[in-house]
Formats: structure tokens, sequence, C-alpha cells
């Protein structure tokens, strides 16, 4: 039966230049066609125009860090397999996740994919085995692919951890290494996936295969975090923040303080769930994993007491560009004999009229012998104007 396939592919190839969808789509257009309803915001575009140059060879290790229910899994574990063995029937791939129920499950819907006649008129050389095909395997979890021209395909489903010898990638693909907080804290399992990592997939890798890894960050030594700690440079990195913060990708269009997807999470959803707690947002929402118990300042170093007498009292504020963005804050630090002593403590979310008001009234209430003031963002009209409209030690800071 095999030898009737490239009869039965040309002729539909004939027929697919005859009805003119002879070129073969892009991912984003592979992805409109097969579900007409897709919702796309600006970042999966972004991750499919990475992902097709992850194809073209022109990315060879692409790595995702990208907030939890924002579309990875669907785009990259489900429709790009299908894109890719559309595109090169030939192609062997490896997809790993967290768990071979969800690996199996992410391969059926390739298989699904596959099997779609929409998917046959786009790409009419890509076939799976029918029962009278004989020496293919078609399982939940493995597959193999008729081409045209004999070679065969394969697509491999497996849980990270579990056993991929026996066959190489050209293409592999990791997707949410880590399941929960528990997996994600304890150390042990980070170098178990870790191991698993170097010395099972990494080394299924044929020569010039392609490894794309895409994750929600839960922890500092995660495997993106030892993958950039151990292969610097490397690693074509995209970071994507569920509020705009810092330093963004240069592909990145927001401003700080903006939703990824507000149409699906509206910027007051995040903040809600922002509040919930702090450790867990940093990571697997804004893919910036921090220690627990601080990362510059550890909180074994602070304690609390009542403060002796101050030698001098300062106000130092970091306040923030936008009334949506990071928080402005303001300390009240005190010196003494025995130390340095935090008096007082003020942030707030506002435009500048507000972050004016607060920093007045924060030194009607606690007067002090000067008032910090970083030199950047809100923080520069607002030294220019206390030093032109009152007489308060104001002193512009860069630290």
């Amino acid at each position: 039966m095999v030898a009737s396939l490239p009869v039965r592919a040309r002729a539909e190839l004939l027929l697919r230049q005859r009805q003119g969808i002879a070129s073969p789509p892009d991912l984003v257009q592979f992805v409109a066609r097969m579900y007409p309803g897709y919702v796309w915001n600006w970042h999966h575009r972004l991750i499919a125009e990475l992902l097709e140059q992850v194809l073209a060879g022109e990315v060879t290790r692409l790595l995702v860090a990208l907030p939890p229910r924002h579309g990875k899994t669907q785009l990259v574990s489900r429709l790009f397999p299908a894109y890719v063995l559309g595109r090169d029937p030939s192609m062997s791939v490896i997809s790993c996740s967290y768990s071979a129920a969800l690996a199996t499950r992410n391969s059926r819907e390739v298989q699904r994919l596959l099997s779609d006649p929409r998917y046959r008129a786009m790409f009419p050389a890509t076939r799976l085995p029918t029962p009278r095909d004989t020496g293919v395997t078609r399982t939940a979890d493995y597959f193999e692919l008729l081409s045209v021209d004999g070679r065969v395909g394969s697509y491999r489903a497996a849980g990270v951890g579990g056993s991929i010898t026996g066959m190489g990638f050209r293409l592999g693909i990791i997707d949410d290494p880590i399941k929960d907080r528990s997996q994600a804290d304890s150390a042990h399992y980070r170098d178990l996936v870790w191991e698993w990592y170097t010395s099972t997939f990494r080394t299924r890798a044929e020569p010039g295969a392609r490894i794309v890894v895409i994750s929600t960050r839960w922890h500092q030594d995660d495997l993106v975090g030892r993958l950039l700690q151990n292969e610097p440079g490397q690693w074509e990195e995209l970071r994507l923040p569920a509020i705009a913060e810092g330093e963004l990708h240069p592909r990145d269009p927001r401003q700080p303080g903006e939703a990824l997807w507000p149409e699906r999470y509206p910027i007051e959803e995040l903040q809600a769930l922002q509040r919930l707690s702090a450790y867990d947002w940093a990571a697997l929402y804004q893919q910036r994993p921090v220690p627990r118990g601080g990362g510059l300042f550890k909180e074994e170093w602070l304690t609390q007491s009542l403060a002796p007498p101050c030698r001098r009292r300062v106000w130092a504020w970091d306040l923030a560009s936008k009334a949506l963005g990071d928080w402005s804050a303001g300390a009240l630090v005190g010196e003494t004999d025995l130390g340095y002593h935090v008096l007082r403590v003020e942030r707030l979310r506002g435009d500048y009229p507000d972050i004016k008001r607060c920093v007045l009234r924060c030194w009607a209430e606690d007067p002090a012998d000067a008032l910090l003031v970083e030199d950047a963002a809100a923080g520069i009209p607002l030294v220019q104007e206390l030093r032109a409209s009152t007489p308060l030690p104001v002193i512009p800071v860069r630290p």
C-alpha cells in the first residue's frame, strides 16, 4: 500500500494547484484554516513568527516564558507539530510535558488534526497510516507518517522523566516541565528534570535539531533558569509578563502597566491575582521568580523593634511612571546607634497629582531631615516642582 502513496499525493497536489492553493500556508494561515474561530492576540502572532524561524532553522533554541492559560499549549504543542509534519512529513518530532497523560492528549490532538479533511487539502503529501498500511506504527503516544518519497517521519509524546530512548528527533518540544508548586519547590525534583534533559532528552537530538522550551516560570532554578545559566547565549528567549514591567522584549509593544491579553485577562483581574501571593505572582505571571524570603534583601535580616532616638530621619521615594504600572513607594528611615530602622512605609498607584499629594501629606505628618526622590520617571518633575514651590530639603538621587 505504501507504493501507491506518491501517485495519490501527486494527484492531490494537482487538485490543489487547480484550486489555487498550491503554496503551503504559513503557521498563522494554517491555524486560521483549522480553527476559524481561533482568537489571536499579538503575543500569539509573535510566538508563531518565532516558531516559523525554528522550522526554517534560523532559530535552533527557543525559550518562551508566559503566564498560565495564555494559549501556549494549543499553539506550540498541538498546532505547531501538525504544521511541521505537513511542511515536512519526514520530520521526527518528540514532544514532552510534565506528565505522560498530558503528552498523550497532545498526541491525540495532533493526530486528529492530521486526519481532518482541511489538513489533507493543505498537505496532501502527509498521511497517517491506516490498518491497511504494513510496517508502520500508530498508537496514542507514537505514530509514523508516510511521505511522498517513501521516507517515514514520526511523532513521539512522552512525560518529562519518561523514556524516549531508541529514537531521535529533529524537532524537540518541552511544554511545562513542572506541574505545580510542590514540584517546583523540590530541589530533588528540579535535579531529576535537569538530569532527564541532559542525559535523556538532549542526547536524542540529531545533528541540526531544533529545541523549543515553552513554560510558565516557577522557580529561579527551574529548567528555564538552568538552561539560561548553563547555556548562556545559546537560546532565543521570549519573556512575556502578564503586566508589562521593566525591560521588555524588543517586540513587546506594551507600555508599563498594560496587560498581556486584556481581552481575556483584564488588568483588574490580574491585579486581584497579584494581591493573593507576591511570590507566585512574580514567578507564574511576571516570569521573574524570586527566592522565598526576598532577593536583594533577605526576610531574615529584618526584625521588629521599637526604634531608639534617631540621629536623623530621611524620606526616600521611588516613583512609577504610569498610574497602572509599578507601585510608587516611600520609606521613612531613621539612623540610630544600633542601625537603621524603617519607621513608616507608604505606597500607591496613581497619576502624578496623586503621587505629589501623597508625598506632601507624608512629609506633613512625619517631617524628616531630607526628602530623597529617585531622579527618574515621575521623580524628575516632582523634584523640580518641589524645589520651585516649597522649602523642603529635596535631594534627587540615582541609586
